[in-house]
């Protein structure tokens, strides 16, 4: 792409099926926007990662009422977007995925790929992202937000938060299962008593008929322990079609908190012949009383 005869026009329709009037002085812009008012307002940017070939390529929805037009060249300094295309071009697979939340008011919610929900807070946030096809040359995926971000705010960076989601990308996977907790309502306060060792599971087996190298998994949850010194486990688990356990992990959850269960599982190695069930559920080993509520992000995807 860095050739002088390749057209950027060219490559952002392909990579967003979309055909862009692009304008590259603030009189060309200003020219369109009174010839064709009513029409759509895309910020393009392009960021280069110093001392390589790596790339940052952004395609964000302007909201038009953001744009101080007044400000020639600097004009979309302070401009948002509610959804965006990101396009990363590196060798590296795995980073962190950053930009600003304009609210400074309130929390807001950050959707990846039209289905993985993340809660973002006022001012800077980042989403760790990782790209399963390790042999794709461009990382792509999309954002939309109920909250006004940056459009000059996004970054990359390599270094992994640790703290913060990771979202697994692979656009080839098929969904298996893509449901809602059914007790309540998903945004409710679900109580169980100490007495319940295993409550009610995200996900109960689920049949997996086809043969699929690496399954992509995925809940998020607000944990509630009013307990100290108590553990609540969240348990992945592979059967066969005789129950016997194929697979078992766990992860163990000590304190009060939001959290993103994801895992990309190889289980290729399992070389499975047949049908197999999975299932995820919290174990209550110690016998304690627990809530959750904003319950999301509860999918399977076979890849």
């Amino acid at each position: 792409v860095r050739y002088s005869s390749f057209s950027w026009d060219q490559y952002i329709y392909l990579k967003s099926n979309n055909k862009f009037i692009l304008c590259r002085t603030p009189e060309c812009f200003l020219k369109q926007i009174s010839d064709k008012p009513n029409k759509n307002i895309y910020r393009i940017l392009k960021k280069d990662v110093y001392k390589s070939n790596d790339f940052l390529l952004v395609i964000a929805k302007v909201d038009r009422n953001s744009i101080d037009f007044d400000k020639g060249e600097n004009m979309f300094d302070d401009a948002t977007c509610n959804e965006a295309e990101i396009h990363y071009y590196s060798a590296t697979k795995k980073f962190s995925f950053i930009f600003s939340h304009a609210d400074n008011k309130k929390s807001n919610d950050i959707i990846i790929d039209d289905h993985f929900v993340v809660g973002i807070n006022k001012g800077v946030n980042n989403i760790n992202i990782n790209n399963i096809n390790k042999n794709e040359k461009i990382t792509s995926f999309n954002i939309k937000s109920t909250g006004e971000i940056y459009t000059e705010r996004f970054f990359i960076s390599n270094m992994i938060n640790k703290y913060r989601p990771i979202v697994n990308i692979a656009h080839n996977a098929e969904f298996l299962y893509q449901g809602n907790y059914k007790l309540h309502d998903a945004d409710s306060l679900i109580t169980f008593t100490e007495i319940e060792e295993y409550p009610k599971p995200f996900i109960s087996h689920l049949i997996l008929e086809k043969q699929y190298s690496i399954l992509l998994l995925s809940v998020s949850f607000n944990l509630i322990i009013p307990k100290q010194d108590a553990e609540i486990q969240l348990v992945t688990l592979i059967m066969n079609s005789d129950y016997e356990t194929i697979y078992w992990d766990n992860e163990i959850y000590k304190k009060s908190g939001q959290y993103y269960f994801t895992k990309a599982l190889d289980i290729e190695k399992f070389k499975l012949e047949e049908a197999h069930l999975l299932s995820i559920y919290f174990w209550n080993l110690n016998y304690t009383e627990f809530s959750i509520s904003n319950i999301d992000n509860i999918f399977v995807k076979g890849l």
